[in-house]
């Protein structure tokens, strides 16, 4: 049980934090840009385009770090006995995640280098938030 417990803790802070955080970007840069949702993911130049606003990249390095907090505290919640190990894996998948990318993958080119490299450490600094704000309760 406690295996499935670790599994279970480590899946759900990965949705939370793609949740939290692409919930916030979509509906920031639809407000943003008063187009409707269906003209933007169909082009996503003009997406990225009203994204990489530099008001937008500052609001993101909060929503990242909040939705890496949201992550980190479910994992720690579910996974409960083994939620250290569950954070250090959580961790481990969102750095390899962000460092392919933000550096290898065809998505690296849907931002600034600068945004990348705040998202590789506040990310991980958030889910660790987590985790801390979770133990202590």
């Amino acid at each position: 049980m406690r295996i499935v417990k670790l599994i279970l803790g480590i899946f759900i802070g990965l949705i939370a934090i793609t949740v939290v955080a692409e919930f916030i970007e979509f509906t920031t840069v639809k407000l943003v840009s008063a187009k409707p949702f269906s003209e933007l993911t169909g082009n996503q130049e003009h997406y990225f385009s009203v994204r990489n606003t530099i008001w937008i990249l500052i609001f993101k390095i909060f929503y990242s770090l909040l939705a890496g907090i949201v992550g980190g505290y479910f994992t720690t919640w579910i996974s409960s006995e083994k939620s250290k190990i569950a954070i250090y894996v959580l961790i481990g998948i969102q750095l390899l995640s962000l460092i392919w990318g933000g550096f290898i993958s065809e998505m690296s080119s849907t931002g600034p280098l600068w945004m990348w490299i705040y998202l590789i450490v506040l990310v991980p600094v958030g889910v660790w938030i987590g985790y801390k704000i979770r133990i202590k309760k």
